[in-house]
């Protein structure tokens, strides 16, 4: 009989000892900023095995070429350099191409008169000094919400006589 009535409050109460209906409560802010800090952390990781690969990637090819010129095969090890050195100057033409490119477009934004004094500038700083000249103070924009206007009345509601009442909702229903 005491094992029925253990059972029936068993069922009563679902199986986390809760009573049904209950919704569990839950700390999403917490469940979200463990998730935030895994993912940073998840992603340091990352960022530091993939330094440690380059490493010994580069350790790697050291020691390749110091065993190619032990054993007396320099013309391998020359080549290998030779072939490493072409694709370096062709990445660096291309991504030479690519900064003169957007240099360019950036002195392009620039006013005539001002464009002799930036032509000096390093890359990052010609950059930094375009984007502050183009860029539009929040400030000076126009209000953005149509038909909004909020007027801050003289005085408040409820200190107004009744005239000034029906002027203040006339005033509203103009605007």
């Amino acid at each position: 009989m005491s094992e029925e009535k253990n059972t029936q409050i068993g069922e009563e109460t679902g199986q986390s000892g809760q009573p049904v209906g209950q919704e569990e409560s839950r700390d999403y802010e917490a469940q979200y900023n463990a998730e935030v800090a895994n993912a940073i952390k998840q992603r340091k990781r990352a960022q530091d095995a993939e330094k440690k690969l380059i490493d010994i990637q580069s350790k790697l090819e050291a020691k390749e070429e110091e065993k190619l010129i032990a054993d007396g095969k320099l013309q391998e090890a020359y080549d290998s350099l030779k072939a490493e050195n072409k694709r370096l100057k062709s990445e660096f033409s291309q991504s030479t191409e690519i900064v003169e490119g957007v240099r360019a477009s950036l002195m392009e934004k620039v006013p005539e008169e001002e464009r002799e004094a930036l032509e000096g500038l390093p890359f990052k700083t010609l950059k930094m000094v375009v984007e502050k000249m183009t860029t539009i103070p929040a400030s000076a924009l126009p209000n953005t919400t149509p038909g909004v206007k909020y007027e801050v009345p003289a005085k408040p509601y409820t200190e107004m006589s009744d005239a000034e009442k029906r002027q203040y909702h006339a005033s509203k229903l103009n605007n």
